[in-house]
């Protein structure tokens, strides 16, 4: 699922009633949550789980809208996965079981045709981070095969110039 952050969005840090993707995309979601079957790959802009960070995050511009938002993915009870960008640089971190009853995971690229910022993940740590690359030029490739109905594997690969690979790893989520 591709998110709209930016059309129907409330200014950042208004609460309360802030919403980071609009009332009507968070009924869209909430509905193919209780409908669909399968993992949900959900995809945005900016970063989900950014309180590590001042930049643009739905976690710190919507602090109210992303406590429900994270309600109601709990509820639903599906396997999520999380894909964002424009942080300039690539990471990937470990979203801990206690948020959503299970672990999984966000990754973050946004470094193919964004000026980069070498020494950016030293300035703001992030304690979920288990990759984390800056000042290169980047794209990811994930590939995904389901190994249940609530089983996982995803082959992450971030690809720097030349093809040359920076990170591959194989992680699980299983819900």
């Amino acid at each position: 699922m591709f998110f709209d952050n930016r059309t129907s969005r409330t200014p950042d840090r208004i609460v309360p009633g802030d919403t980071h993707f609009g009332k009507e995309q968070e009924a869209w979601l909430a509905n193919l949550l209780q409908k669909k079957k399968g993992p949900f790959w959900l995809i945005d802009g900016d970063q989900f789980f950014g309180s590590h960070h001042t930049f643009e995050s739905f976690e710190t511009n919507h602090p109210n809208s992303f406590k429900t938002f994270l309600r109601s993915l709990k509820q639903a009870k599906k396997t999520v996965i999380f894909i964002s960008g424009d942080r300039h640089l690539a990471e990937i971190q470990k979203i801990p079981k206690k948020i959503l009853n299970y672990e999984t995971y966000e990754f973050t690229s946004s470094g193919l045709h964004a000026k980069m910022y070498p020494g950016a993940l030293a300035k703001t740590p992030n304690p979920k981070q288990v990759f984390g690359q800056d000042g290169l030029v980047h794209f990811l490739m994930i590939q995904g095969e389901a190994l249940s109905s609530r089983k996982l594997k995803l082959k992450a690969t971030f690809f720097g110039e030349k093809s040359t690979i920076l990170h591959r790893q194989t992680y699980e989520v299983a819900r």
